[in-house]
């Protein structure tokens, strides 16, 4: 049992040599959640992987391999390796030392990049390059000679089993040799690891298809790391073999260059589509066996996250494919430690508060109250709070708690407007509230039903546009809240197929008003009462973040987009009140604020914007607690390339 144990050990240490070493509508999202394992990966990531930021490079065929030409002391330097009276690469199994194909190429690529830096020669890469050669048996396969149990197998692999991890490393291997020594010996044998590598498993190659994960995705195909009866998709090993063949299809002198193109380029459609089953929801899983054997929990091997990271890099910097560049962001964002600023509280009544400190450090001559528990009122409320300069606080319906009740003190207001009617705030609130100051001064603006309320609020501003957003959910108002805060527009609540009485006076008694924006697509306010008013433009998306995107780069000359806020914006119907409370903030410095969901999917919309408009300097301010929305959400959006 102890040589079984140690033998596992051995094992697991190899596999960490072996790696040390966002198309399609499809968007990023967690298939599986296990929020258990993902606490523990995370919480041993920083201690037992590799700092995967020393691979990041733009990858480059025929270049420094991963930057493994700067990093070879790093990844050659463990007790269960040593070096043979030649200088290669040796590994323990078990009892013995063996050749390993994917050590041999990983230390000839090490050697590559310090020649190119000038730190190593030629020689010595191709002596490594022509030991990995004596691997390859007749058929093109890097062979392992040496037994060995894949852990979801029942059944040791015999020696001179075949890896397409194998094939792909010896591939870009060859490709180098053959580009700086024209020796055909390399480009014979590069032809022969491709045949290899694109043979089926069926017929003794490594090359599958992903039906074992999907029937729908049985004709896409994969290169199998480790042959099982049942196909795992080991993710690092897939796309160290795309690497492989990108490097292939650019040997010019190769009459398989064409071959290796169409199949790298097969392997990425792969993989963007299988992405998001590797995602855990915090973390990625090592392969798939969870899914196609069965497993009731996915298999995690730390290090690998690291690995999956910066081999997603190298393929972006090739592809250019934004399915890639969104998961490389999101899987870096969930390991990294940078903290970003954020205004929070336990609750929204605490982040409420806070958000007015940074609205104000002094008092002030009024507020605006409006309810926390119920969004109809108090989002027509935003523009009022502009026009006033003042912050918007939150209360209860029937109670003050304590931490609105504190900031009013701080504030010592004279005046405090209170939106809506005794049903959305009662009367005992603002008793409680002049409790402490006998001085302030009410005054209530509530109408008998929001539409009432959104007219009475709106007829106090003094403007040439309008919003005409949909009164019964909150999500569209949130869109256009800080352009609304901006430019003092009015934000009219609408019905879906008809506008309310009240609205409808507003309409005919404000003729200056020579523009009308409608917020949403037909399924929330129809064409019916767009064909109704004169001088409309409609802004709308097919969710509500993307209409919130679609806002933003509307007006997006008259925002300052070295800041910017986000919020979450659904899907619950409490879910309005920080981006409602950070409103009258974001207004001051012409910041807007980006909506994300509570969910772990990052809207493309979303990245879209932030890709396109934000830079790497940004400052992004989280409103709202990390449960909620947790620092992986900013750092992924933000840009760095």
């Amino acid at each position: 049992m102890k040589i079984i144990k140690k033998f596992l050990v051995y094992i697991l240490i190899l596999n960490l040599l072996f790696v040390s070493v966002i198309v399609t509508n499809n968007r990023v999202y967690a298939k599986y959640n296990n929020q258990d394992l993902v606490n523990d990966a995370i919480s041993r990531f920083p201690k037992e992987a590799r700092d995967f930021n020393l691979f990041l490079a733009d990858y480059e065929p025929c270049g420094d391999y991963l930057n493994y030409g700067n990093n070879k002391e790093i990844l050659f330097n463990f007790k269960e390796l040593k070096f043979d009276n030649e200088g290669m690469p040796k590994v323990k199994y078990g009892e013995g030392y063996y050749y390993n194909p994917v050590t041999l190429a990983q230390y000839s690529l090490s050697v590559y990049g310090e020649y190119l830096k000038g730190e190593n020669t030629k020689e010595n890469f191709l002596k490594i390059a022509d030991k990995l050669l004596t691997l390859q048996d007749s058929r093109g396969g890097f062979l392992y000679n040496f037994q060995w149990r894949y852990y979801l197998n029942n059944y040791d692999y015999k020696p001179g089993w075949v890896s397409a991890m194998a094939q792909g490393q010896a591939l870009s291997v060859l490709a180098r040799a053959y580009e700086i020594t024209g020796n055909k010996k390399y480009l014979e044998a590069g032809n022969k690891a491709l045949n290899f590598l694109i043979t089926p498993i069926s017929k003794g190659g490594v090359m599958a298809n992903l039906g074992s994960l999907s029937s729908s995705l049985k004709n896409n195909i994969i290169f199998e790391e480790y042959i099982s009866h049942v196909p795992t998709y080991t993710l690092n090993g897939f796309m160290f073999s795309l690497l492989g063949l990108y490097d292939w299809a650019n040997v010019d002198d190769s009459n398989k260059k064409n071959t290796a193109e169409k199949y790298f380029n097969e392997g990425i459609k792969s993989l963007t589509q299988i992405l998001k089953y590797y995602d855990i929801g915090g973390f990625t899983c090592y392969d798939l066996g969870y899914i196609t054997k069965n497993r009731e929990k996915p298999h995690i091997a730390v290090n690998y996250h690291g690995v999956h990271i910066y081999l997603l890099n190298a393929l972006y910097s090739i592809t250019n494919d934004r399915i890639l560049y969104d998961y490389y962001k999101l899987w870096k964002a969930y390991v990294d430690t940078t903290e970003v600023d954020r205004i929070s509280g336990v609750n929204r009544y605490e982040t409420n508060a806070n958000i007015s400190k940074e609205f104000t450090k002094e008092g002030i001559d009024t507020i605006i109250l409006a309810s926390g528990e119920n969004y109809a009122d108090a989002l027509s409320a935003v523009p009022l709070a502009s026009k006033n300069q003042c912050p918007i606080l939150l209360a209860e319906s029937n109670s003050i708690n304590s931490f609105t009740i504190n900031e009013i003190k701080r504030l010592n207001p004279n005046k405090i407007i209170v939106i809506g009617g005794e049903g959305a705030i009662s009367q005992k609130v603002c008793n409680d509230i002049k409790k402490t100051n006998q001085s302030i001064v009410f005054e209530r603006i509530g109408g008998k039903d929001r539409y009432e309320t959104s007219y009475l609020i709106s007829s106090k501003l003094d403007s040439k546009e309008a919003f005409l957003v949909y009164g019964n959910n909150y999500a569209d108002t949130l869109s256009i809240a800080t352009i609304s805060a901006i430019k003092g527009i009015p934000i009219l609540l609408t019905q879906e197929k008809y506008i309310p009485n009240p609205i409808k006076n507003y309409i005919d008694e404000n003729t200056q008003i020579d523009k009308y924006y409608i917020i949403g697509g037909n399924g929330v306010i129809s064409e019916n009462i767009e064909s109704q008013i004169e001088n409309t433009e409609r802004i709308g998306g097919k969710d509500r973040y993307e209409t919130n995107t679609k806002v933003l780069n509307r007006f997006i000359d008259e925002l300052d987009l070295s800041k910017v806020y986000m919020a979450i914006g659904g899907p619950s119907n409490m879910d309005y009140a920080d981006a409602l409370s950070c409103a009258p903030l974001a207004a001051i410095s012409k910041s807007p604020i980006l909506l994300v969901p509570t969910t772990r999917q990052i809207p493309k919309s979303v990245t879209d914007f932030a890709y396109g408009n934000l830079q790497n300097n940004t400052n992004i301010i989280a409103i709202g607690g990390k449960a909620i929305l947790p620092n992986y959400k900013i750092n992924s959006i933000i840009p760095e390339k």
